[in-house]
């Protein structure tokens, strides 16, 4: 969504604009590839609980349980939240914005967001937005029941929050405690990158038979991303003497090996092929028939159903989170259940024998795609946000 931002001219030429980020190399690299910002960029050296104690642990290896348990205990992550205040106050303080939006991942996220409010309030900033990302953590630990007086305040303090997803707003307001006028629903937009390979040229590098149906699995290789629940449905079908479609599993990640071990071990090696990396992963989008996201945990608004149909593909995806909300089931998809494998062998068998439903799924997820979740639809939706607080 950032980048939809600041590749939007309506954004750019209506404000005055200054971006700040928690600097890593990383993030600094990937920014500066997909944009040529024409307004101020400030990274900033902000303290993080996580990167301190990761420092100490290399510079003394051996230490590294106790340095976890003391930083806990000291409670390391709120004096971060006190300098990181300072500092941003400092900053904000040079000149007030109008406006404050804050990017953050989950709630709480990056404790930094919350430091972002403090000041932002601090300096007497009075239309403050939150944008949380993807489901908050509710109060389960005394980890997260510590934070409470915090999440408090940074509930009275922002003016609103914004969540993707209906599902990830209703958690919010029930972890915060906020009234329904304090929450705003926008869809994330994504803009599509070029496809820069025809069909066949993505399918012949990777060495991928063109005469079955492909379906592609995008997604980092973690357990909540339920691979494995792909996996065995595929494994049914085998085993009931059914034609299986071709799984193509992109990405990397903890869970490689424990797959490629599932694949060897149920004899799928013809069934399944694990590409590693794409770069370009709208080409591998283009390639593939179909797009599996079979979710199982930890979901929000995931951008690869998105992409997939903003080509015109349809997605089998879980009735998990946001999920439901961007796939409309029988219309521009299909939708199982998290951790159903019987339910993703119907569809997976269901999509692979229909090539007319295929179509016709994937041309109505690209129509839906053009009216709700293009980045031009997502920009409009918070440039009318901003407008609406400006005249408040």
């Amino acid at each position: 969504m950032l980048v939809n931002f600041f590749s939007d001219a309506r954004l750019v030429n209506a404000y005055e604009i200054s971006f700040s980020y928690r600097y890593s190399a990383k993030y600094e690299s990937g920014f500066r590839e997909r944009l040529d910002p024409r307004f101020d960029v400030i990274p900033l050296r902000l303290d993080d609980e996580g990167q301190f104690i990761a420092q100490i642990c290399r510079w003394v290896p051996w230490a590294a349980g106790i340095v976890r348990v003391a930083g806990r205990i000291l409670l390391l992550r709120y004096w971060f939240v006190l300098t990181n205040t300072i500092r941003l106050y400092r900053i904000l303080g040079r000149r007030v914005p109008d406006i404050v939006h804050i990017n953050n991942g989950n709630y709480p996220g990056a404790y930094s967001c919350m430091s972002a409010v403090f000041a932002a309030r601090l300096c007497g900033v009075r239309r403050i937005i939150y944008v949380v990302n993807n489901v908050a953590i509710p109060y389960k630990s005394l980890r997260r029941w510590l934070d409470y007086p915090f999440d408090s305040i940074v509930a009275k303090a922002a003016s609103l929050f914004v969540t993707a997803s209906r599902y990830a707003g209703d958690e919010l307001k029930k972890v915060l405690r906020l009234p329904a006028a304090k929450l705003a629903n926008l869809h994330n937009g994504i803009a599509p990158r070029p496809v820069t390979e025809t069909r066949v040229e993505t399918l012949s590098r990777l060495g991928i038979d063109l005469h079955r149906t492909l379906v592609g699995v995008i997604a980092i290789l973690e357990e909540r991303k339920g691979h494995i629940v792909l996996l065995e449905a595929i494994r049914r079908i085998k085993e009931s003497g059914g034609r299986a479609p071709l799984i193509i599993i992109e990405g990397e990640g903890l869970q490689r090996s424990h797959l490629e071990n599932f694949i060897r071990e149920h004899a799928l090696l013809d069934d399944v092929r694990m590409v590693g990396r794409e770069d370009h992963i709208f080409n591998l989008l283009n390639a593939v028939d179909i797009i599996a996201l079979p979710s199982i945990s930890h979901e929000d608004f995931p951008n690869v159903v998105l992409e997939a149909m903003s080509l015109g593909k349809p997605v089998i995806g879980t009735r998990l989170a946001g999920i439901p909300e961007q796939i409309v089931h029988m219309e521009t998809g299909l939708i199982v259940e998290p951790g159903d494998s019987d339910g993703l062998v119907l569809a997976l068998q269901q999509l692979d024998s229909d090539t007319k439903l295929r179509l016709r799924l994937g041309q109505c997820a690209q129509q839906r795609f053009q009216r709700k979740f293009s980045a031009e639809t997502a920009v409009e939706a918070y440039l009318r946000l901003y407008q609406n607080l400006l005249a408040s």
